[in-house]
């Protein structure tokens, strides 16, 4: 198992694992928007900034790990 564990010394800014839910939701609402354009429902086609904001998201961001305070660090 040689990928047991992390290299890189950098974890999410919250305690949540993932941000699954909040990608789910925003490329289903873009993907409608998108088939709504090319319908001819909307004079022009969807920004992708237009229907999430990724800074809402429930993983706000990454931070690095100090090593020396987190003896933890490598373990997934």
């Amino acid at each position: 198992m040689s990928h047991s564990y992390r290299k890189t010394p950098v974890k999410g800014m919250t305690m949540s694992d993932s941000e699954k839910q909040d990608k789910v939701i925003y490329h289903r609402s873009l993907r409608r928007a998108t088939k709504q354009a090319l319908a001819g429902q909307q004079e022009e086609m969807p920004h992708f900034r237009e229907h999430s904001n990724p800074y809402n998201w429930n993983k706000d961001g990454k931070v690095w790990i100090n090593k020396e305070r987190d003896p933890n660090w490598k373990r997934k």
